[in-house]
């Protein structure tokens, strides 16, 4: 299977499907916790032909639409549930400073 992933990744993005990919994760349920998979995937998204801001909105809007709450999370937007990671970096330049979180903010409280 892991060998395979690159192609069917590039074959989804290819046929139009792009928008229509979410990036999720089970991590942090009981024996499974692995901080760094979320931030893991919008890195291969990437890397797999996925533009930077459509990978962030994979993790991100895409998701909380889908869930039926794009009202109430996904985005930063007045009213909305937010937290927010601050990065050393870019993003949009290099997926890999989602590794360098400087800050962590969880509904408005600073946690890091």
């Amino acid at each position: 299977r892991i060998r395979v992933i690159p192609d069917s990744m590039r074959t989804m993005m290819s046929s139009g499907l792009a928008g229509r990919m979410l990036i999720g994760t089970d991590s942090g349920t009981p024996l499974n916790w692995n901080v760094n998979s979320t931030a893991t995937e919008v890195q291969l998204f990437v890397k797999f032909g996925m533009a930077p801001l459509a990978a962030i909105s994979a993790a991100t809007r895409l998701p909380a639409q889908a869930l039926g709450k794009g009202d109430d999370f996904g985005t930063v937007d007045p009213g909305k549930f937010a937290d927010v990671i601050v990065v050393d970096g870019n993003p949009l330049d290099d997926m890999g400073v989602l590794q360098n979180v400087v800050h962590v903010f969880k509904e408005g409280v600073q946690y890091k």
